[in-house]
């Protein structure tokens, strides 16, 4: 039976919630506390992020057009819905009067048709237009959803008129697919808040629309998300394998078999979680590689590797969430668990509420305050976490994230209060329907335990990890389910990525070597922790212990500490087994911070040790006044003896340097460069190591080599400083 929520005519259409032909197996509960770790990191979120977002940038694209970025008008509809989610959960007062004063300004910009865009009239419906009025509608609904405001609910309407209008079929409409970037998927991606605003309105044209742009996907040039992923389930050899866009289609694509029940719909977004987790998922859970799926098992972890853009990590938990809510599996919720308390909390700054736009696994977090996309997708990430702790599943209460929280949850038309006390190592739960009553309690074991013991009212038994574990019984007031969980640390092997490597786990939590927690080692690839590392829990609560040989440079046996990915700084997840044979010949600048002119997007790397990847400037670009340049910023200062250049691919485009390049230094980080001298022996042959010794070492924090490219571009394998 349709509900009705808003009683107001709008061209005709009474807005009306419409039901779901689909429904969900997990339902979360209605939240009132939520603590320990995550809820630190929700208040910090609140408090530090959203309370202090600048917001003229949120809304100068709107108020003077065009915005100084294509997609600058997404950010406002970001903050909006992260605003809101934030609000259900802990309703602060000075974040509701901040969703008013936001909206009603965007409001005031939107025009007669119902554009509500930064674009001028010329522009409109080009590059980002439409991705921008996707997050318009993520927005204005969820504030409807807080606020009730009938303000926000017409204005979302009327930029679904205007879409309608705008793409189709029919004469004198346009093409959806040659609207937007990323061979369509951009545009599409409106899918997901298309059908958000057909649950809100009824309008059953909305849900056609919702169905023409799923069709639109096999346009020539399209990017068929749908097909493809029922043909093979590889997102990699789907459309042009952007992660974020082509998850945020299959995040409205399951929104639509809520409405539909089209089963072909949770098939293929089935198909691609279980090939991102398979193959294309890091250790800390998160996805891509400078922004897109890679080859199976392709995973590195350095800065300039690009990992896992928080949009993408906030995505990825978006389509798993999805996922848990239609079918209520555990591992879905193991999977957000996962990405949770590791990149997602490991990609936000807990002292100032910054975040991460990418967040390595092996290198230096460099969070910022700015106006970006994954600045402004990490606060969405965490205000979702309060819907994930514990709800209804099917005919149970159900707590499914090991955290101390508190809800409500209704069974059968009776409310019953939740509350969690404790952690992932061990938790009470309380239960309290108000009476006696009987109905199934169930608590998600997880994967990382080796052994589970719940026990109610003093019988015990154990639980199996990795499944749900039931207690169905009659619950009276003040009865209490506990739960004790035995784990251990967890060494994973590193893979093909991280061969004679590995990373260790404790409970949900990724560890690694943190500079600041180990000052006394100087490079942090320079621990190994042996074939079979010995890791123990550290006397402070959080810190683990590995017994490790460290060239420091004579090698030594030493205790290492290990710090939670989400609280490292400076970091290195992936740890050897063992020490090269001489450390000490080893470049200072191996694993250092890379960075080059006119920057091409490619995997490869000049300071991973190995010939075989490389990176090349990008041959679009002009070329810098000064010339090209590769350049390596060292953990520390030292002084540099000789410095070796190791010449990447050369190809018709170019790869070499026209002449003799410059070596030149920093004495000071961000100082002026020095020149050191030029490689007089350079010929620019691929894979030849060129190299500059110097007549007294130099006190250095930066090297790099510079020239002009000899033709479109230049590249390089490796950047060599050594002390000796």
């Amino acid at each position: 039976m349709v509900r009705l929520t808003i009683a107001f005519v709008a061209a005709g259409i009474l807005a009306a919630q419409a039901p779901p032909k689909v429904q969900d197996r997990f339902e979360p509960a209605r939240l009132t506390r939520l603590g320990g770790q995550v809820g630190e990191r929700f208040d910090i979120n609140l408090e530090k992020r959203l309370l202090r977002v600048n917001q003229e940038r949120l809304l100068r694209g709107f108020e003077q057009r065009p915005g100084e970025q294509d997609w600058i008008g997404e950010h406002i509809g970001k903050f909006l819905d992260a605003a809101a989610n934030t609000y259900e959960h802990k309703p602060d007062e000075r974040l509701k009067a901040l969703m008013d004063r936001l909206t009603s300004r965007l409001l005031a910009t939107q025009a007669d048709d119902g554009y509500l865009g930064t674009y001028l009239p010329k522009d409109y419906w080009t590059s980002w237009d439409v991705w921008v009025h996707k997050y318009d509608l993520i927005g204005l609904l969820a504030y409807h959803r807080v606020s009730g405001d009938p303000k926000a609910l017409e204005a979302a309407r009327r930029v679904g008129e205007l879409l309608m209008k705008t793409f189709g079929e029919g004469p004198g409409q346009r093409s959806i697919i040659k609207a937007s970037t990323h061979v369509g998927m951009a545009a599409t991606s409106v899918l997901e808040p298309v059908v958000y605003l057909y649950k809100a309105t009824g309008d059953e044209r909305l849900l056609r629309f919702a169905g023409f742009l799923v069709k639109s996907w096999e346009e020539p040039g399209g990017p068929r998300v749908l097909t493809s992923l029922l043909e093979h389930g590889n997102v990699r050899k789907t459309a042009n394998n952007k992660a974020y866009e082509m998850m945020s289609c299959l995040v409205g694509l399951l929104e639509l078999y809520r409405y539909t029940g089209d089963a072909s719909y949770l098939k293929a977004a089935a198909a691609a979680w279980e090939d991102i987790r398979a193959r294309r998922r890091f250790i800390t859970g998160t996805t891509s590689n400078l922004e897109h799926f890679q080859e199976d098992h392709v995973l590195p972890g350095l800065e300039s590797s690009n990992v896992g853009e928080t949009c993408a990590t906030v995505t990825w938990m978006q389509l798993g969430w999805e996922l848990l809510r239609l079918t209520g599996e555990a591992k879905y919720a193991e999977e957000l668990e996962r990405s949770i308390y590791n990149h997602l909390l490991g990609a936000q700054n807990p002292a100032n509420g910054d975040y991460c736009y990418f967040t390595p696994l092996i290198g230096r977090k460099r969070p910022s305050p700015g106006i970006n996309c994954c600045v402004s997708s990490g606060p969405r990430g965490i205000s979702l976490i309060p819907q994930m702790a514990m709800g209804r599943r099917a005919d149970a209460v159900a707590v499914l994230l090991l955290a101390p929280a508190e809800g409500k949850v209704t069974l059968n038309g009776t409310e019953v209060n939740v509350r969690a006390e404790g952690d992932y190592r061990a938790m009470k739960i309380r239960v309290d329907a108000g009476r006696a009553m009987s109905f199934p309690v169930e608590v998600r074991i997880p994967e990382w335990v080796t052994r589970t013991l719940v026990r109610v009212n003093g019988k015990t038994w154990n639980a199996k990890p990795g499944a749900i574990a039931r207690v169905e019984r009659e619950w009276k007031p003040g009865d209490v389910l506990e739960v004790w969980n035995t784990l251990r640390p967890m060494v994973h092997d590193g893979g093909p990525t991280y061969a004679g490597s590995f990373a260790v786990q404790y409970g949900p939590q990724v560890y690694a070597v943190d500079r600041a927690a180990n000052p006394e080692v100087p490079y942090l690839h320079l621990v190994a922790g042996g074939r079979k590392p010995a890791v123990r829990r550290g006397a402070e609560d959080g810190v683990l212990v590995l017994k490790a040989e460290v060239a420091t440079p004579a090698r030594r046996r030493m205790d290492i500490r290990l710090t939670p990915f989400s609280e490292a700084s400076d970091l290195r997840v992936w740890i050897p087994r063992e020490l090269p044979a001489q450390p000490e010949a080893l470049p200072v600048t191996l694993f250092g911070r890379e960075s080059q002119s006119r920057n091409e997007n490619q995997l490869g790397s000049i300071v991973d040790g190995r010939g075989d990847t490389s990176r090349a400037t990008n041959g679009r670009g002009a070329v810098p006044p000064d010339g090209d340049f590769f350049a390596v910023e060292l953990p520390r200062a030292e002084k540099i003896a000789r410095v070796v250049f190791r010449q990447g691919p050369v190809g018709e485009r170019g790869g070499a340097f026209a002449g003799k390049p410059r070596v030149e230094y920093q004495a000071a980080a961000g100082g002026a460069w020095t020149s050191l001298g030029d490689l007089g022996a350079y010929a620019g042959k691929a894979g030849e190591a060129y190299e500059l010794k110097l007549p007294e070492p130099v006190a250095a924090t930066a090297i790099r080599v510079i020239g002009r490219p000899a033709g479109a571009s230049v590249s390089c394998a490796e950047l060599e400083a050594y002390v000796r």
